[in-house]
């Protein structure tokens, strides 16, 4: 209930529009009080821009999505351990914000390895489907296939650094082998 009134708060401070509606919004379930705080961007583009972020409200949305999406990932489990060996994430009262964006990170890893997988098992099947290609044809696909990779890479790369950069705007920091340990929480194909 603590947790919701939070949140109410929260979204009626910002949006005194809904404060018609506290009664059904301090009864609403949490999911959708954390998706409304959550997904409440003024642009669109990033949490970064959401009038919310780095709030009080925002942990407590945090805290409510991460420990949901650890029913379906227990392995997340050892984010939260990671992150609370940290003396900077333990002065921080933002642990959730800064599990909950290890957590999309390494869910977009998972989807970039996948992407990679799919790529390579399907260009693989096509040509066992004629072992006489046309040698330039193979060249070409095998090419397309290896360009796809390299930018899933990029991808990767880029979610990292803004890993980092969370973890900067949160605790002031985080060392690289905390960091490196968080990402190896799961399976990488490079």
């Amino acid at each position: 209930m603590r947790d919701s009134f939070i949140l109410v708060t929260a979204l009626i401070g910002r949006r005194p529009e809904l404060l018609k509606d506290i009664d059904r919004l301090s009864k609403g379930d949490l999911e959708w009080l954390s998706y409304s705080l959550t997904s409440s961007s003024t642009d669109g583009n990033s949490n970064r821009t959401n009038r919310f972020w780095m709030s009080d409200a925002w942990e407590v949305a945090s805290r409510y999505q991460f420990n949901r999406d650890l029913k379906h990932h227990p392995e997340y489990a050892q984010i939260l351990s990671i992150l609370s060996e940290e003396t900077a994430v333990r002065k921080s009262s933002k642990l959730y914000t800064g599990a909950m964006g290890v957590a999309r990170i390494l869910w977009g890893h998972r989807e970039a390895v996948e992407d990679i997988l799919k790529r390579e098992i399907e260009l693989e099947k096509s040509l066992s489907k004629d072992p006489r290609m046309d040698p330039v044809w193979v060249a070409m696909k095998r090419e397309g296939v290896a360009e796809s990779i390299e930018l899933r890479k990029g991808s990767f790369q880029g979610m990292t650094e803004s890993l980092r950069q969370l973890f900067v705007d949160l605790y002031g920091g985080v060392p690289e082998s905390t960091l490196q340990r968080l990402l190896s929480i799961e399976p990488h194909v490079w």
